[in-house]
Parts: structure tokens; C-alpha cells; sequence
């Protein structure tokens, strides 16, 4: 019984010590945060969007724009790229404040 008490208190030392080099690396996620939201189109060539809070220094922000072209020919080229970033906030910015059907899908990751 006591060998079994011992072997079971390293297997739980080494997956602690696993653990604690994984937070240690960076490799942990703590949160994630994700959604889409309409920039432009609304006479406004920025939107922001509220985020629960996370430290900038142990976060990555990934966002990809769309543009769907919606009964036309002539496709114009609208680029939307992130103009702010705060603990609680992102801004993302449309190159024309009326431009419709465009579309930003945004992911948090912030890691211990």
C-alpha cells in the first residue's frame, strides 16, 4: 500500500511540475474571446467591439475581414484593419465609412 502511495505521489509531482512549465512557457490558455462585427455601412469607418479583460502582454488577436458582394458587377476593394486595442476594447477600421456586407471575424487568446 505504502509503494502504491508513493508511486502515485510522484505521477501527481511530475504532472505538477508538467503544469507549472507549461505556465511558465506561456503555453496555457486562460481565455478565449471570438465574434464577428459589421465595419462600415453605417456612415462610420470604425466599430468597436467590448471584451472581457485581458492582459495585452499574454494575448494574441487574430481577425480575418469579409466583403460579400451583393447584387453587383463592380466589386470594390474595402480593407479593414484593427486601428485600437485596450485591455476591454478592439477598433476596427473599414477604408469607406459606407461600405455594406463587410465583416470582421475577431478571436482573443489570452494565455497565463
Amino acid at each position: 500500500m505504502m509503494e502504491e502511495t508513493w508511486k502515485k505521489y510522484i505521477a501527481d509531482q511530475a504532472t505538477l511540475k508538467e503544469v507549472r512549465d507549461m505556465i511558465a512557457n506561456g503555453r496555457v490558455v486562460k481565455s478565449v474571446q471570438r465574434g464577428v462585427a459589421s465595419v462600415g455601412g453605417n456612415g462610420s469607418a470604425t466599430y468597436t467591439v467590448n471584451i472581457a479583460a485581458v492582459n495585452l502582454d499574454k494575448s494574441d488577436i487574430t481577425f480575418k475581414g469579409d466583403f460579400t458582394a451583393v447584387g453587383t458587377t463592380d466589386i470594390p476593394t474595402y480593407q479593414i484593419r484593427m486601428s485600437a486595442w485596450t485591455p476591454t476594447s478592439l477598433t476596427f477600421a473599414c477604408n469607406y465609412a459606407f461600405a455594406s456586407n463587410t465583416f470582421v471575424n475577431w478571436q482573443v487568446v489570452e494565455y497565463y
